[in-house]
């Protein structure tokens, strides 16, 4: 008989289990949902097993091999996507061969339900393997007492209390007076130390729980926790407290060795620049290197649950040399020395489209397209184009060409690029010019044709390029990378392209992603462009209206325009747009909170500068916690005087950037 399992893709109430591996190799007592669903077919008579994976199938073809373990004969195929029990015949022919379709996605046991119904159902289906004995015992594991089993490669202290039901698997080791069960499942290689409370939860493989720390009623691997009764979930960034033991994860795409040679060399190259500074700011009690949170694409699923990982930068460097650090990233594995850039999952969240797609399935890089231009990988809509460029053409000269800019943008200190302001007076060339029509959409799909339909003479008699661009009427970032590619070939040649009365859509465009600067523009009309004489504004974030409004009323006599912001990401696509002169933050704010948005602004460089006033509820935070605002200028605590805080950014309108950081407290 012949057997067709489908491998679950996804799941909404998989949570935990999905950011560490695909979810039919989740572990429950020992062994994974697909061993033991092979193990119960090998004992029915099936023969012959075809695996239908569409998450990480690399990793369940080698979990699997050929089936040898089980003595059948396993065929691993990849799908597009998951597929549904009734598509199997039609999507593989099955003919009139015998044959059953079954899902991984529940314990062989009478009455077991799926195990991603629900985070709590997921539980109870743990609990339930763990007081059936078939699913409990195993080869190395004995029952010590009633309900107890302890496997006898595991290393238990003899002043550890352990209470049934509990499974401790191999290569588990619990260290003195820790307290561990009852409801309690420590799988193959976790680790709990002294003083540790476990009860009620499952603890994933490899899993190290730290001294004292309190897990109850919770589902952690790696370090992502997971309340089973509520759903509430933290990735934990303190390894003290709960991490993963194995890295990189299993599974995880590698880069290759030729980057990690390359980055090794530059690291040890690049170190006398960098360790001296690190040193003297080390000296003077400065901070050395700040981290922000990303994620590292390519992975299957975006959500709450996706694996963030932390990307040192050191402090006091220009940008791209203050990523120095990275290069361990890179020789070990986790980043490609040329990529898209790393991303922090509020900002991957916020993408959207073919253009977010095609960013979030490219390799993450130390050093990107939008670094060579002389770009903010901070600024997403700027560096959208760039990204989606490189994704489209991931070719080794064009990962070279970004490797060499980079490089000279690091030692010389100086943008690899021209950067053409756009002009708004008719060009003369010098030498013929080829003048095309750009379609009325230049999009994915038709970007490609027309770039390969402009007609290569233009290569010679005809070296410059003009490409009319009123009639566009749509255009995306397959378009402009499009129009860049074309700039680079014209340019080898040296010619000129010229974006030629572009269509008020095209410029929207172009002027939103700061295309522009890399593009010589030519519109028809002679009026110039005011100049802007306002001076900065003034960015306020505060999600209670009332307060907001207060605020804003308050700077009026500043002379200043106030802009507002309800939340963190929002406050920081405002303050990376518009560069004001003073921001005023309030500590506990949605989507993004005070100090993660502050620990934002002070990792890019456009917005390193800009003068912070923190306002907390909490006089205990005001007081006990300045450290904790690196570059904050002032700490204000509600309720707070109208004229004091219109008094403290006044001050801090006319005083440097990065003034010592001063507390002001409401009476």
């Amino acid at each position: 008989m012949k057997a067709f399992l489908i491998c679950p893709e996804y799941r909404s109430a998989c949570g935990v289990f999905h950011r560490q591996e695909p979810l039919a190799l989740m572990p429950v007592c020992g062994r994974t949902l697909l061993d033991r669903t092979l193990s119960r077919l090998a004992s029915e008579g099936v023969g012959r097993v075809t695996l239908l994976a569409s998450d990480r199938v690399e990793q369940i073809r080698r979990a699997v091999g050929k089936g040898e373990a089980w003595g059948i004969d396993v065929t691993v195929i990849p799908t597009t996507r998951e597929l549904q029990p009734d598509d199997v015949a039609a999507e593989f022919g099955v003919g009139e061969e015998a044959f059953r379709v079954e899902e991984v996605e529940r314990l062989p046991l009478p009455g077991a339900l799926p195990m991603w119904g629900t985070f709590a159902g997921a539980f109870d289906q743990m609990m339930l393997g763990l007081g059936t004995e078939s699913v409990a015992r195993s080869v190395t594991m004995h029952e010590i007492h009633p309900g107890v089993w302890v496997s006898t490669q595991a290393s238990v202290s003899s002043t550890a209390s352990l209470h049934a039901p509990l499974w401790i698997g191999p290569r588990v080791i619990v260290k003195d007076h820790a307290t561990v069960g009852p409801s309690t499942i420590l799988e193959r290689g976790s680790y709990v130390e002294s003083g540790a409370v476990v009860e009620e939860s499952w603890v994933g493989p490899s899993t190290f729980v730290g001294p004292a720390t309190t897990i109850t009623g919770s589902l952690a691997w790696g370090n992502g926790l997971l309340n089973h009764r509520n759903g509430s979930f933290l990735e934990v960034h303190d390894p003290v407290l709960l991490h993963d033991i194995r890295l990189p994860t299993p599974g995880r795409r590698t880069s290759s060795w030729v980057d990690r040679v390359l980055a090794l060399a530059l690291m040890l190259v690049l170190a006398p620049l960098v360790l001296p500074v690190a040193l003297v700011r080390w000296m003077f009690s400065m901070q050395v290197i700040s981290e922000r949170r990303v994620i590292l694409p390519p992975f299957s699923h975006l959500g709450n649950f996706t694996r963030t990982f932390a990307l040192p930068t050191l402090c006091g460097l220009p940008p791209l040399l203050a990523r120095w650090p990275q290069f361990i990233r890179v020789v070990r594995g986790d980043l490609d020395l040329v990529g898209n850039a790393p991303l922090s999952l509020r900002s991957a969240t916020a993408l959207r489209g073919e253009t977010g797609r095609l960013w979030l399935e490219t390799p993450a890089g130390m050093f990107s397209l939008a670094d060579a231009e002389g770009i903010s990988p901070h600024d997403l809509a700027a560096a959208l184009p760039c990204a989606a460029r490189f994704s489209l053409h991931r070719s080794v000269m064009l990962r070279c060409k970004i490797l060499v800019r980079c490089l000279a943008r690091l030692f010389c200190a100086a943008p690899s690029f021209p950067m053409h302001p756009p002009s708004r007076h008719p060009m003369k060339p010098k030498s013929p010019t080829l003048e095309i029509t750009a379609p009325s959409e230049l999009d994915r799909r038709s970007a490609g044709l027309w770039k390969r339909s402009i007609p290569s003479r233009s290569a010679g008699t005809c070296p410059h390029l003009h490409v009319v661009m009123s009639r566009t009427r749509f255009i995306d970032s397959s378009g402009v990378a499009a129009l860049l590619d074309l700039n680079d070939e014209i340019s080898s040649r040296g010619g000129e392209l010229w974006i030629v009365d572009p269509s008020p859509v095209v410029a929207q465009f172009l002027n939103l992603t700061r295309v522009n600067r890399l593009l010589r523009v030519r519109v028809e009309s002679n009026a110039a462009t005011p100049a802007r004489t306002e001076e900065r504004s003034i960015l306020v974030v505060e999600d209670e209206p009332h307060i907001r409004a207060v605020a804003e009323l308050v700077m009026r006599p500043l002379k200043r325009t106030v802009l507002t912001a309800d939340n963190g990401l929002t406050a920081l696509e405002i303050a990376r747009r518009e560069k004001p002169a003073v921001i005023v933050l309030d500590y506990i704010i949605p989507v993004m909170d005070g100090m993660e948005t502050l620990r934002e602004l002070k990792a890019d460089p456009a917005t390193q500068d800009i003068p912070v006033v923190i306002i907390s509820a909490n006089e205990g935070i005001a007081r006990g916690m300045r450290d904790r605002f690196q570059g904050a200028s002032v700490l204000l605590t509600k309720p707070f005087s109208p004229s004091a805080l219109r008094g403290e950014v006044e001050r801090l309108l006319h005083v440097s950037p990065n003034p010592a950081p001063t507390q002001a407290l409401a009476a």
